[in-house]
């Protein structure tokens, strides 16, 4: 059979959803190692489901074929070199939706969106298939009632002694709540950037391996980098004070020897315009060697840069009202009424010849 492909393109050359998400009517037929390579349907690489190299000889091995037509999970048939189905077992019935005496005979391009068919998919599907031996990728199917799924494929092809193409092997799962899944999962993730980026709160992910950190846009933007600048460790300890290093490190050491369920540490970074910015930083391993070393840590930091001032302003305000209350030789006293506690200060004290603080 020849097939025509679009100019500029070749056989089971897909198309490619731009926004990364599938929607109805629209394939990424690539090969799942070009994409996430995700676990493959058992028997997938079985070329002819126990035949010696022929659709027909599929058929000659009743314990094999009994197996294979006994599968409900997965829809699993054949095809002749012309794309036209062979068999087909209870899961493809349950599946799909045809039974075997419908199907049986028909372009396997049922199975297929319209317009996939009118764009020539199925069969430039199987072209890519028998080009290279194996194919295994994602797209929409439908049923015969109309009803659109996602769906697992992997095609292999068929061959005889001689190497001369016979056939196909089709095994095909259902995947409808992926992409729901998916989107579910896309939208938590931006609801939790969106909040943490609200808080001002920086996120970093530490490949201890590579030394690599991926880090949000607040942790960028409260060191005044620009956006997508490299993080790497070596980074991050050349912004780290040296007076905090030590600290920093040795609350690290507690978290990994087991003795804190988090790593936490107040420390200074330097910021690109030059002063020091409070952080306090968090985190915990998440993953870990089989030695018990850590392989990745995630955590967060805070920017404690005005609460840290804030106390730095109140201690020199303590500081002035002391040093101006011994200038003057002026006393205060405080009385803790639950527990009828009195502090004296030392002038009161002098005054009323009181060594410590008593309870009256």
């Amino acid at each position: 059979m020849c097939h025509q492909t679009p100019a500029g393109t070749s056989p089971g050359e897909p198309r490619v959803v731009t926004d990364g998400q599938p929607s109805a009517g629209r394939n990424d037929e690539r090969p799942l190692s070009e994409r996430s390579r995700g676990a493959e349907a058992p028997g997938q690489r079985s070329a002819a489901l126990g035949s010696s190299g022929s659709v027909g000889a599929g058929r000659g091995a009743p314990p094999l074929r009994a197996s294979v037509d006994a599968v409900v999970d997965y829809a699993i048939y054949l095809l002749d070199v012309d794309g036209h189905i062979a068999t087909w077992n209870q899961g493809a019935a349950r599946l799909l939706g045809y039974t075997t005496a419908e199907i049986v005979g028909q372009p396997h391009a049922v199975t297929f969106t319209p317009e996939d068919r009118a764009a020539g998919l199925p069969m430039a599907l199987l072209a890519r298939a028998a080009a290279e031996g194996h194919l295994a990728t994602e797209g929409w199917r439908m049923r015969r009632s109309g009803e659109r799924f996602w769906a697992s494929v992997v095609s292999t092809p068929v061959r005889d002694a001689s190497g001369a193409l016979t056939g196909y092997t089709k095994i095909l799962r259902d995947l409808t709540d992926l992409p729901a899944a998916r989107a579910a999962l896309e939208a938590s993730e931006e609801r939790l950037r969106l909040a943490l980026d609200a808080a001002g709160e920086g996120i970093w992910d530490w490949d201890v391996a590579t030394g690599t950190q991926h880090v949000n846009a607040a942790w960028l933007r409260m060191l005044g980098l620009a956006p997508n600048t490299p993080v790497t460790m070596a980074l991050w300890e050349a912004l780290l004070h040296s007076e905090d290093r030590a600290a920093a490190e040795a609350a690290f050491a507690r978290h990994v020897a087991g003795e804190r369920t988090h790593y936490e540490a107040d420390l200074r970074l330097r910021h690109a315009a030059g002063h020091w910015v409070w952080v306090r930083a968090r985190g915990q391993v998440v993953r870990r060697h089989a030695d018990g070393a850590p392989a990745r840590v995630v955590g967060t930091h805070v920017d404690l840069t005005a609460h840290k001032a804030a106390e730095a302003a109140l201690r020199e305000r303590t500081l002035q009202l002391e040093t101006a209350m011994t200038a003057a030789d002026m006393g205060a006293w405080r009385l803790d009424v639950p527990t009828r506690h009195v502090w004296f200060s030392p002038s009161v004290a002098r005054l009323f010849g009181i060594t410590c603080a008593r309870a009256v």
